[in-house]
């Protein structure tokens, strides 16, 4: 058993699981259902060798199998055996919807000092002038209010909204860098493995 006061990785995808199917209110059964599935798409039985239950089997004794061994493995609080194999963690995160999916990685990599980001959003396939005037825009924002913080007596008011003109310029960008993302995955260029600002 672990006592720890920070979170294990299990913990982690245990809380973002749970809440996750809370708020579809959906049972084990079906939550378990929706990670095989995940594990299939990706071709996890091959890959990792960890094989469910098929679904020529009995349906009901199918998903109540699957869902005591997968909810069995994210028990990290009362046992330390037969824990979360880690080549069951991406069929996980696959199954999530993908802001659950990205907060639970984001939560996971935080001690470490590190978040993750979105490539290539849905959206637009090519950049357009709306896009790159709404960051100009928002970026001569953000700037303007990060200036009127470099006063020594600067408000409460100010620091919020400059952190809100800043975190709308971010999205701004975010948005354009997926775009040409998006534009270099159609031309067949490589987006570059390593940036100055990887967030």
């Amino acid at each position: 058993m672990r006592h720890e006061s920070h979170k294990t990785l299990i913990a982690i995808l245990r809380e973002h699981t749970s809440a996750w199917r809370k708020s579809l209110d959906w049972s084990r059964e079906t939550m378990a259902e929706h990670m095989v599935a995940a594990h299939d798409r990706l071709n996890g039985p091959a890959a990792t060798g960890l094989r469910f239950e098929p679904s020529t089997l009995d349906t009901f004794g199918r998903l109540k199998v699957n869902a005591d061994r997968i909810f069995r493995w994210l028990d990290d609080e009362s046992k330390d055996s037969n824990l979360l194999p880690a080549n069951f963690i991406p069929s996980i995160l696959k199954a999530m919807p993908h802001d659950r999916r990205r907060h639970c990685v984001d939560d996971i990599l935080r001690p470490l000092g590190l978040a993750v980001r979105t490539l290539a959003l849905d959206g637009r396939d090519l950049l357009d002038q709306s896009q790159v005037t709404n960051l100009m825009r928002e970026q001569t924002e953000a700037a303007a209010a990060a200036v009127s913080l470099l006063h020594v007596d600067s408000t409460p008011a100010q620091m919020i909204t400059a952190h809100r003109e800043v975190s709308e310029s971010i999205v701004a960008a975010r948005n354009v860098r997926a775009s040409i993302e998006r534009q270099m995955a159609h031309a067949g260029v490589d987006v570059p493995a390593k940036e100055a600002d990887p967030s």
